[in-house]
């Protein structure tokens, strides 16, 4: 049997496991692995006796051999990673002074581009090609019943979701990605904002003038204005589970 294999062209390959997928008004709700043995007398390949097979673990079976990777024996999860599937991953990612940049209507703000600005403790969502992300006071214990904040950030969606370069879509939900999406958040100019995501009179534009006025020290984020989200961490899990 020859395959074409995406790393290596055209190699010989050789029939051993078949997998049977069980199925309950269209939704694959079992499997089983079968290993399968070539009889001499017949001629030809035969099904032996499956076993059950692990669902969670035959997705990751699934998505790693879609792009050409083995899987690894153990995987280490980052501290910060609060959530983790096959296609998708919410983390942490504490305050620190970061550079903003803009690239609005604005021009006094624009002037402001590249100013050290501290942001709130942020929660980052990754699921398929979109990323959500949610600002939080600080947190203790990690519950599901942590209260989420609107991202105090223009080019946010009412739902969450950031409007982000093109060049996002290139990079998959995995943990090794985690500080690629937060590169492309805070190093990607501001440039719209959909809505206000923070109780400031004069909204995003005055408030991100203010909080840059000082070019040397950057000022402590006010957590009183932030939105809520109307979601909470377990909400958002639920919201990711079911994309």
């Amino acid at each position: 049997m020859e395959l074409n294999i995406n790393s290596g062209g055209s190699r010989r390959a050789e029939l051993k496991e078949a997998l049977l997928l069980y199925s309950i008004n269209g939704e694959i709700t079992a499997a089983t692995s079968h290993e399968i043995k070539y009889s001499s007398r017949r001629r030809r390949h035969e099904l032996q006796e499956g076993v059950p097979l692990d669902m969670p673990l035959l997705k990751r079976m699934i998505s790693r051999m879609a792009d050409g990777q083995k899987e690894p024996d153990f995987e280490l999860f980052p501290h910060n990673l609060l959530a983790y599937r096959t296609g998708a991953m919410v983390w942490h990612v504490v305050p620190k002074p970061r550079k903003i940049y803009f690239a609005t209507t604005d021009k006094e703000l624009n002037k402001r581009s590249g100013r050290l600005v501290m942001y709130p403790d942020l929660v980052f969502a990754a699921s398929g090609s979109r990323l959500g992300v949610y600002a939080v006071h600080p947190v203790q214990d990690w519950t599901a019943s942590i209260k989420l904040y609107r991202a105090p950030v223009m080019n946010v969606f009412f739902g969450g979701n950031i409007c982000m370069p093109g060049e996002m879509a290139n990079v998959r939900p995995v943990i090794g990605n985690m500080a690629e999406y937060e590169r492309l958040f805070f190093d990607s100019p501001y440039s719209h904002a959909h809505d206000s995501t923070v109780h400031y009179k004069g909204g995003l534009v005055k408030f991100w003038l203010k909080q840059t006025k000082n070019d040397k020290k950057p000022a402590d984020f006010p957590l009183e204005v932030l939105v809520d989200a109307n979601k909470t961490l377990g909400g958002l899990l639920n919201e990711i589970g079911q994309a």
